[in-house]
């Protein structure tokens, strides 16, 4: 008979791009329970001001990804940007990545990374890396992993490298090569290292991409939270009311769908998901009268905080993305503070630490000062980052493998349990699209 009904759990980027992919290859019905498309892919106007979840630019490893999008937001409508980021630390802002510009801190700094760096050229050592931070130490010596990576890299993952495995860092970590260190210690390196080097952002704000994705699939129901999948009678309960599917493709959390969603569930499903690790984040969208402060280098797009006396690790500005997502004559930013799920904050606990982050930010020379803001607004991501640690693809693998027996298809960042840009999110889209016609 073929298949007849599809059913989509979310309206993310991959759920968007999987029913389009098959709108005109079987019936479709998507379910989404927020009540606008996009997931994390969306943008929000506050006070006049555009803030999206956070940050979220597009980075393209193929030309066809590239040009679908161009084609779908209007070719005049991406912009295409020339990274500027940077690190603080030891008081003042150098260019990121840092294993190249080691030469703006000072002298003592500088040596160290040198001499603990020349030491990892003279050591031979073919062994499998048997952590993340194996890998760093073995790579960059001792000096630039505890001046940078160690505690930046700790802070944003939540667990120590050692627990972290290397399979996540495909292009995301950048590697430059030992000649391009070196002359990042002795004069000031290049800037033009790493996937994002050059990004791409919609006119306008991220979530055009998902509006303009989600305006050529015809059935979505929004408002529809998924309560349960029933494998045995194949149906799906949302809002209240049945669906039916010959295939399902599920993009929301792997660990909430394997653990809490399915029925009958069984161990193998909800074991392997109780060891499924991620974090928990707390960003503030910030808008403020005025401009960043004279320290921070002029446009910057985004800032590393190593440093512990700094609850975020990351702040950026959609202000300098483009015309019109500030008012004009105002900044903004958000601000980015990782949790472990069991750490955490209360309601209470994020007043204080909105104003301890507010504070550091003037500190930094971000804000020019308090008086200055117009809203600094909490929101929580439950599942920010997925963890790779040593029970990550044992178990996401024996979910995906066993759903897979039952007609279900599970990919995206989250229902794929990765870490994975927007363009890998597009490309799980079309794959799932492929394995529910097979």
């Amino acid at each position: 008979m073929g298949v007849k009904d599809i059913v989509i759990i979310g309206a993310g980027l991959t759920g968007l791009r999987a029913a389009q992919s098959l709108s005109e290859k079987a019936r479709v019905t998507v379910l989404e329970k927020n009540d606008r498309p996009g997931g994390l892919v969306q943008t929000k106007e506050i006070d006049g001001f555009k803030h999206d979840h956070t940050g979220h630019f597009l980075h393209f490893k193929e030309k066809a990804k590239k040009n679908f999008v161009r084609k779908l937001v209007a070719p005049e409508k991406l912009l295409e940007i020339q990274r500027k980021s940077y690190i603080y630390t030891d008081r003042r802002y150098i260019p990121y990545p840092f294993q190249s510009h080691i030469n703006y801190l000072p002298e003592n700094i500088r040596r160290r990374c040198l001499v603990e760096f020349l030491k990892t050229r003279q050591e031979e050592d073919d062994s499998p890396y048997s952590s993340f931070y194996d890998w760093m130490m073995r790579e960059y010596g001792r000096g630039i992993v505890e001046e940078f990576m160690l505690p930046y890299n700790r802070k944003m993952w939540t667990v120590h490298p050692r627990e972290l495995t290397t399979e996540w860092m495909g292009r995301f970590v950048p590697k430059p090569a030992p000649e391009e260190i070196i002359g990042g210690i002795v004069s000031q390196g290049k800037s033009g290292e790493g996937y994002n080097a050059v990004f791409y952002y919609p006119e306008g704000g991220i979530g055009l991409l998902a509006d303009k994705l989600a305006g050529e699939i015809d059935n979505i129901i929004y408002n529809a939270k998924v309560e349960k999948v029933n494998t045995e009678k194949k149906e799906v309960i949302a809002g209240g009311k049945k669906y039916s599917y010959d295939r399902l493709i599920n993009t929301v959390s792997l660990k909430e769908f394997a653990g809490e969603i399915l029925s009958p569930a069984g161990k193998e499903f909800s074991e392997a998901a109780e060891k499924l690790s991620h974090t928990f984040l707390l960003y503030f969208s910030i808008g403020w009268d005025g401009d960043t402060g004279k320290e921070l280098p002029r446009r910057a797009h985004w800032v590393y905080f190593p440093g512990d006396e700094f609850s975020f690790y990351r702040v950026g500005f959609p202000s300098t993305l483009g015309a019109g997502l500030a008012p004009k004559g105002t900044s903004s930013a958000y601000a980015e503070v990782s949790f472990s799920p069991e750490n955490a904050p209360s309601e209470k606990n994020i007043l204080n630490i909105k104003n301890d982050l507010l504070d550091k930010l003037v500190e930094a020379g971000i804000i020019p000062g308090r008086e200055a803001v117009i809203h600094a607004l909490p929101e929580i991501i439950k599942t920010a980052y997925v963890i790779y640690d040593k029970n990550h693809n044992k178990s996401r693998s024996a979910i995906i493998d066993a759903l897979a027996r039952r007609d279900i298809y599970t990919g995206g960042r989250y229902g794929g349990w990765e870490y994975s840009s927007m363009e890998d999110a597009l490309k799980w889209g079309e794959d799932l699209a492929e394995l529910c016609l097979k």
